[in-house]
């Protein structure tokens, strides 16, 4: 995986990754709540035989010590030592059957350890306890002689020292939070890895020129930064080489129809300024909107093409001196059939008359059909494409829509962050 690729998915979607580890934790959390609670008893007895006398007898009375360590290790979860235990504890709940895989018992040399594992603490303490008497008892009814063949060798019987003696355990053995914490955890790291892997595959965004290039064959006219924040404002010396770069494209008038490749940076985010930077150099210009601001409610383009307005009312003195402005005006279901109407042509026409460089920004393709329609009115079209937001896709639907619709696509402007 693309490690620049999985940073760029992961500085956008972070709060994903954030949600699902998240989730995986309260599922641990949940599952530790929702399991039930098993305490863990145990003891550890110490076998000896006393057999006083030779070295040979003393290490022969080890080795049988530990030999009846191992057995009763192998005895301890069976009925012979548990059906005892279960009589005397009187559970009706508790048979042989439930506690042999819940009762373990292991042996190391003359040391033997039991643990029974139960929902009830003070039961497991008991259980545990109950097996030691029992080893105990069996114990002591069983003598050794280490000298058979020696009738008047004397007899030793086992001693089972209690080490550890059970008592109630107060924090469960099972389930343990912390474990299955780190285990949710783990299964959230690898859910959100598989969801990156997918976002990161599925990433078909724009990010940088020589990506432009290769999915497009459209030149790229003009490179503008924005400044940081969402209202950024375009960097002024990106805006005036865009200008330059216009100019060396069209002598004398010309009129330049700029629109958006799906989501991102606006076409009139770019229209304003770039109009704007052509009336400071004493340029007549004219910069009409098709992008109806729900503020604004004077008349506008719309408007006038409706009969509705005369060109006097519709423009509007910017700041800038030189630049006139015309917003959308009125703007209904039906208004892009006022650009297609074959009057249209005529009334932008006497609207523009006497205009060095018009600029008109309309909506990307995808959300109206400003662009398209007034692309067959003559004039040049430039589609922004903003890098990390427009896709391959949306790239490729608009420029085809326009071609289509027959506009003469000059090329595209490429919006960043400065």
């Amino acid at each position: 995986m693309n490690l620049v690729a999985l940073g760029r998915v992961l500085r956008r979607s972070w709060w994903w990754v954030v949600l699902i580890l998240l989730a995986a934790l309260v599922g641990g959390w949940l599952a530790t709540a929702a399991t039930p609670k098993q305490y863990a008893a145990e003891t550890r007895v110490l076998y000896a035989l006393d057999a006083s006398g030779s070295i040979q007898s003393q290490l022969q009375a080890a080795s049988l010590a530990s030999q009846r360590a191992a057995v009763d290790a192998q005895l301890v979860p069976t009925a012979t030592i548990l059906a005892p235990v279960v009589a005397e504890i009187g559970d009706p709940d508790l048979t042989v059957e439930v506690l042999t895989p819940l009762t373990v018992a292991t042996a190391q040399a003359t040391v033997l350890d039991v643990v029974v594992t139960l929902p009830d603490a003070d039961e497991a303490a008991a259980v545990a306890n109950g097996i030691v008497s029992q080893l105990q008892t069996r114990a002591a009814a069983d003598p050794i002689v280490l000298d058979p063949a020696n009738p008047q060798a004397p007899t030793y019987t086992y001693t089972l020292t209690t080490l550890l003696p059970a008592v109630a355990p107060t924090t469960p053995a099972s389930p343990v939070l912390i474990i299955n914490l780190l285990i949710a955890l783990a299964i959230g790291i690898l859910a959100a890895a598989v969801f990156l892997g997918v976002l990161v595959s599925r990433d078909n965004r724009v990010y940088d020129l020589k990506r432009l290039r290769e999915v497009t064959d459209a030149p790229v006219v003009g490179t503008v930064g924005f400044t940081r924040g969402r209202k950024g404002v375009p960097v002024q010396r990106d805006i005036a080489a865009l200008r330059a770069a216009l100019l060396s494209r069209a002598s004398g008038a010309a009129t330049w129809l700029l629109t958006s490749a799906g989501k991102g940076t606006s076409a009139a985010r770019v229209g304003g300024p770039l109009a704007a930077s052509f009336a400071a150099t004493g340029e007549d210009t004219l910069l009409l909107s098709t992008e109806a601001d729900g503020k604004d409610a004077s008349p506008g383009l719309t408007d006038y093409l409706a009969g509705a307005a005369e060109p006097a009312e519709i423009k509007a003195a910017a700041p800038v001196e030189n630049l006139a402005l015309v917003g959308a005006g009125t703007r209904t279901d039906a208004s892009h059939d006022l650009f297609a109407h074959t009057s249209a042509p005529s009334l932008l026409g006497s609207l523009t008359n006497g205009t060095g460089t018009v600029i008109i920004t309309a909506p990307g393709t995808a959300e109206s059909a400003d662009a398209t329609t007034l692309a067959r009115l003559g004039g040049r079209t430039l589609v922004v494409v903003t890098a990390g937001k427009t896709t391959d896709d949306d790239l490729a639907r608009t420029l085809e829509a326009l071609t289509e619709a027959g506009a003469d696509v000059a090329g595209v402007i490429w919006a960043t962050r400065a």
